[in-house]
């Protein structure tokens, strides 16, 4: 702050009315900024402030400001006495936001919000500094944004636009691969335990809800518990083309055992009337599907024929 008038001399003393002339000069120039509101809020043990203009007369500047006046300027006193903060480059500049934001009554962290704005929104910036706030423009107001959410570059927004929209497609890539993982996990699950299974059936021996005779090779016939049971070994390839042709898929294979097997079950002949063709029915081997009829049928409808390769 410069003074215009010139410097009195240290040795002479200045009567009453030079001191009030340079006090109100001194006042005046600091009129609307930070100094202002620090001398305001100055601390004093009495209402009044009496400033000594001379030995035996002192100048009093009224009390005038409210509680709540006093409280403001004290805070911001303790601030802006002497801050940089407050202190801008004069610009007229239009940057964009980064980000959502708000613009602050004051260039600090935790000041008041003032004004809520969204992502791409523009703002006029009128002062920088290199502090954390630039001053802005709002409505006639003056405000202070973080200068960090700030961008002078348009294409900013679309280039954060693009890393964004990459950044999406690349999360949706790794989650698609993680579910086709786990599916993938989860096949190889599947096919494990059929494997298993199909590898308990190959070795099963007798049916698991009997506990009778067992036919096989040495035991050609038996009652077991659906009836009578024989056993035959004919080309099945007939009888496979047949059950294909009714919509039955399962792999034609045979058993550890000798038993001839379409998918999961062992391949029988039995009367069509009593059980028809792909229907199921155990026997004291496990259980059968109906794939094939013979004379036997006509004098014994409940008999089942098993086909082995024995």
């Amino acid at each position: 702050m410069t003074m215009s008038a010139e410097e009195p001399d240290p040795s002479s003393s200045l009567d009453s009315d030079q001191a009030v002339t340079i006090l109100a000069s001194a006042f005046v120039s600091m009129e609307g900024t930070p100094f202002q509101a620090a001398f305001q809020a100055a601390p004093r043990e009495d209402s009044e402030a009496e400033i000594q203009a001379g030995p035996e007369e002192s100048l009093v500047l009224p009390e005038n400001k409210t509680a709540e006046t006093e409280a403001d300027t004290a805070a911001v006193s303790g601030r802006t006495f002497g801050l940089r903060e407050y202190i801008f480059d004069d610009a007229s500049m239009t940057c964009w936001l980064t980000a959502d934001t708000e613009l602050m009554d004051a260039p600090f962290a935790d000041a008041s919000p003032a004004v809520s704005l969204e992502r791409a929104d523009a703002v006029q910036v009128t002062g920088t500094n290199d502090q954390d706030f630039w001053e802005v423009s709002m409505d006639g107001m003056t405000l202070y944004v973080d200068k960090d959410v700030l961008t002078s570059r348009a294409e900013d927004l679309t280039e954060a636009e693009d890393e964004s929209e990459l950044a999406r497609q690349l999360a949706m890539k790794r989650l698609a691969d993680e579910k086709a993982d786990e599916s993938e996990r989860a096949r190889i699950k599947e096919e494990k335990e059929y494997a298993e299974w199909l590898a308990s059936l190959a070795s099963q021996t007798r049916s698991y809800y009997w506990d009778g005779p067992v036919l096989s090779r040495s035991n050609g016939s038996i009652i077991g518990p659906s009836g009578k049971e024989t056993y035959y070994n004919l080309n099945m390839s007939g009888v496979v083309s047949i059950m294909r042709g009714m919509g039955v898929t399962g792999e034609y294979w045979v058993r550890n055992d000798g038993c001839k097997m379409l998918g999961n079950y062992i391949m029988c002949a039995a009367n069509l009337s009593v059980h028809p063709r792909g229907s199921l029915v155990e026997c004291s081997l496990g259980t059968c599907m109906v794939c094939d009829t013979g004379g036997f049928a006509s004098h014994n409808p409940y008999q089942l024929d098993i086909a082995t390769t024995w």
